[in-house]
């Protein structure tokens, strides 16, 4: 949507409201024009950014674009292409397919509140920064979906090579079923009947995704481990993937940020 179009429908909106208030006005106590000018002004955005659009705009751009952003306000997107690394800018470091690999996904916990305890785990095999990573879930049968979170910050979000990023409800290790440190918290949903899948993106292009089948109650499924680095083209055969026999609590398995376990 060009900036021309945003305005002509903005001003179009604000000259029914103006024109609703004008009557108003008849019919009632007199309003400081100047108060008048500002009512409408607030009262045609909010009818623009609530009722009219389809989608959401947002002035993010620093060239006065508007970028899209979904109802999730978690999934916003700004292109970022630098950051700072030690209060110094410099480019983000984003990460190229299969060079983050989705490894482990907790979607149904026994006895622990699943709106606090879902949990998943990716693996870095190269040094890189997730600003701007996206992370969403599949829609019926498309391998990806809208994105259902971003990662942003001004600061650079790096990440070591060959390691771990644990993302969780909750990084409360009370209501999370003790995991180790949580690195980033979601907002978004598993399903406990339905396929688990799970994709990555970053500026547009598909990193990494999965589908698994429903899973079992109190087990991670994980790709299976003590075969080399985890790797993006394997994780694509659910036969490479298998339910965690090691325990993490009392009550549910799984390996968050370690070594996944072989699979039979």
């Amino acid at each position: 949507m060009s900036r021309k179009t945003w305005r002509l429908r903005r001003s179009q909106v604000a000259g029914l409201v103006l024109a609703s208030m004008m009557v108003g006005a008849l019919l009632g106590p007199p309003v400081a024009s100047s108060h008048v000018t500002d009512n409408i002004k607030h009262l045609g955005n909010h009818i623009w950014e609530k009722v009219i659009k389809r989608k959401v705009f947002t002035r993010t751009q620093s060239d006065g674009r508007f970028a899209a952003k979904s109802h999730n306000h978690d999934a916003r997107y700004v292109a970022q292409d630098t950051c700072l690394d030690g209060g110094v800018s410099r480019p983000v470091d984003r990460p190229g397919p299969g060079q983050l690999v989705i490894t482990e996904i907790m979607p149904d916990t026994n006895v622990l509140n699943e709106a606090q305890a879902e949990w998943f785990e990716l693996f870095a095999g190269d040094a890189m920064d997730l600003n701007g990573l996206q992370i969403g879930r599949a829609v019926g049968s498309m391998d990806v979906g809208p994105p259902l979170m971003t990662l942003a910050s001004a600061n650079c979000i790096e990440v070591p090579a060959s390691s771990y990023v644990l993302f969780a409800r909750s990084a409360d290790s009370l209501a999370n079923g003790g995991l180790p440190a949580v690195d980033h918290v979601f907002s978004f949903a598993f399903t406990n009947t339905d396929p688990t899948t799970l994709f990555l993106s970053s500026e547009g292009t598909v990193l990494d995704r999965v589908k698994l089948g429903s899973p079992t109650p109190g087990s991670s499924q994980q790709l299976a481990g003590g075969f080399g680095t985890p790797s993006a083209s394997v994780n694509d055969d659910a036969a490479e993937w298998c339910d965690s026999e090691s325990a993490y609590h009392t009550d549910n398995y799984g390996t968050p940020r370690a070594t996944n376990d072989g699979c039979p």
